[in-house]
């Protein structure tokens, strides 16, 4: 397996199952599929289906809406899943990687960059200089869309550190 897809193994492992109802964990496959609204910045609401994440987000930045509880999380993780596993298994050209906001804020607070947060999760044993090249791959990959980076609970940062984390 190559660095890539031990990211794409990351995200599939971070995000194969989802604390459910009472504490019950059940595989992100069986989770129920829900409907939420998407924002594109500049563009009108939509309504979408939780299995059905659409691919014409590519190259943008995108913002899932909806009330507490009604699924968001479980719908990211689904999707970062779902992209993982066509990662791995070549139907994909867009390497997924998923992280809470929580996690991401400490980088953008320090001036890193997601190649770095990446890295970091991904490789935690492997000294910071020894990645330097993994990074210039994530980047090329950024610039040319094929990096899908999924930020969750965004809204359970403070409105300061969300708009830091936008810019």
């Amino acid at each position: 397996a190559t660095c890539l897809d031990e990211i794409a193994s990351y995200t599939m492992d971070v995000c194969s199952h989802h604390n459910f109802a009472f504490g019950f964990e059940l595989p992100i496959e069986i989770q129920v599929g829900r409907e939420l609204v998407l924002e594109g910045r500049g563009e009108a609401a939509k309504v979408i289906s939780g299995k059905h994440i659409p691919d014409p987000l590519k190259g943008r930045v995108a913002l899932l809406s909806a009330q507490p509880g009604s699924g968001r999380t479980s719908v990211l993780r689904s999707w970062a899943y779902r992209s993982a596993s066509e990662w791995l298994t070549s139907t994909s050209t867009r390497l997924p990687f998923y992280i809470s906001a929580r996690q991401f804020r400490d980088y953008v607070v320090n001036n890193f960059n997601i190649y770095r947060c990446i890295t970091d999760y991904v490789f935690p044993e492997v000294a910071l200089e020894e990645t330097g090249i993994l990074r210039g791959v994530l980047e090329v990959l950024d610039r040319t869309d094929r990096l899908l980076i999924i930020v969750d609970d965004l809204d359970r940062l403070t409105q300061a550190d969300q708009n830091q984390m936008m810019d």
